[in-house]
């Protein structure tokens, strides 16, 4: 007895740090697209607003200038910061997916088996609350993944629109310079195989398909 409390504690003690960096990983995440969200409020205050009309043209072609490099330069270290997060936590995140892509085919081919009566109901939970237990936070990783990668493309977007009615040569260009920029360098929750994103969401889904009706088939053989 004491022998399966200490199993089931080490067990216990494991899946909650395992929870823990994954659950550090989205809500860091999570600051980073505040901190996008900001940069375009600030984008949308000085430009589509029309920002200051009590200064002069000259002080705000600076102004805007100004505020287009720090846009700029904000994103860049922004960007670098979530490659950071990419480089700490992408593989625990790549691998806990992967274990819950076997447990999510395994909960269909379990649920196949129980209702053709070739399976037992206890398997059947086990596979079932383990699917539980994994899919909130897959889908909360590819959710916030998909959350970064289009606040973003919302700023891009943003310089482009400026681009198109500005009038000012000068801020035009700097518009210009910092949008090549950021189409260039743009921030992705990535693992470096893939993108956790909902494209992701949908090739998990079709490969599950195919597995379970792969499996489903050698199944029916025997």
């Amino acid at each position: 007895m004491g022998g399966g409390l200490k199993v089931f504690y080490m067990y216990c003690h494991t899946t909650s740090v395992v929870d823990m960096v994954h659950i550090t990983y989205v809500v860091m995440i999570y600051q980073l697209c505040e901190r996008f969200e900001m940069l375009d409020t600030i984008l949308l205050k000085h430009f589509t607003s029309g920002g200051n009309s009590a200064i002069s043209p000259q002080r705000r072609q600076m102004e805007r200038i100004r505020i287009i490099k720090f846009i700029g330069s904000q994103h860049d270290k922004l960007t670098e910061i979530m490659e950071m997060i990419n480089r700490c936590y992408s593989l625990q995140v790549m691998v806990y997916i992967g274990v819950a892509f076997v447990y999510y085919i395994l909960v269909f081919l379990a649920i196949y088996k129980y209702l053709g009566g070739h399976s037992e109901m206890d398997r059947l939970s086990f596979n079932l609350i383990c699917t539980f237990y994994y899919a909130p936070i897959t889908i909360l990783v590819i959710y916030s993944g998909s959350l970064i990668a289009r606040k973003g493309k919302a700023i891009l977007k943003g310089l482009h629109d400026n681009i198109n009615t500005c009038n000012d040569s000068d801020v035009a260009a700097e518009l210009t310079y910092v949008s090549q920029q950021i189409a260039y360098q743009h921030p992705v929750a990535t693992c470096g195989l893939f993108h956790f994103d909902w494209p992701l969401f949908y090739n998990i889904i079709a490969a599950i398909a195919t597995y379970v009706t792969l499996l489903i088939q050698f199944e029916r053989m025997k």
